[in-house]
């Protein structure tokens, strides 16, 4: 509960601060949230459409995560996960949608980061490999935490900065 509400605060922080700071460019932050939403909402459908579970979920994990994962299986008989030792992806199987452990391809952190540097890219080109750096650092912590696996936050920058640019 508390991620998303952080990460909504700090996109109106950038764009409040970029609203006061250069008014002559006020109206692209209409664009660069109507990218932002198009980018999230992409982004939602392909998780919901592939379902990975996080690396925490996954059974490819160190004896450690094995262990996790049999204390889960003990306390949720009724769990999706499958302890086969593969990555789980779980195309289209109901009654995990609204689960968060299975939604790691791709990753909305890095697209929303990328979405952001691509405008900041645009607007203020002084600062572009500080922008770029930056998104290349949340999708780094989202791997380095173990909430998504390197392909997720490939994926999920491409999208954002691909989405950014076309709109």
């Amino acid at each position: 509960f508390a991620a998303p509400l952080v990460s909504s605060a700090s996109r109106a922080t950038v764009c409040i601060l970029s609203a006061l700071s250069d008014r002559k460019r006020f109206s692209t932050i209409f664009v660069w949230l109507c990218a932002y939403l198009i980018s999230a909402g992409a982004n939602e459908s392909v998780k919901h459409i592939c379902g990975r579970a996080r690396p925490t979920f996954t059974l490819a994990l160190d004896e450690d995560g094995r262990e996790w994962i049999a204390e889960h299986l003990a306390e949720n008989p009724g769990s999706p996960v499958k302890p086969d030792g593969t990555d789980q992806w779980l195309l289209f199987q109901p009654g995990r949608f609204i689960d968060s452990n299975f939604a790691s391809f791709p990753s909305g952190h890095a697209s929303s980061a990328f979405v952001l540097a691509a405008f900041l890219w645009i607007l203020y080109p002084r600062g572009r490999w500080l922008w770029v750096t930056l998104a290349f650092g949340c999708a780094f912590a989202r791997v380095r935490y173990r909430r998504h696996f390197p392909e997720d936050v490939l994926v999920g920058g491409a999208m954002g900065w691909t989405i950014a640019h076309l709109v």
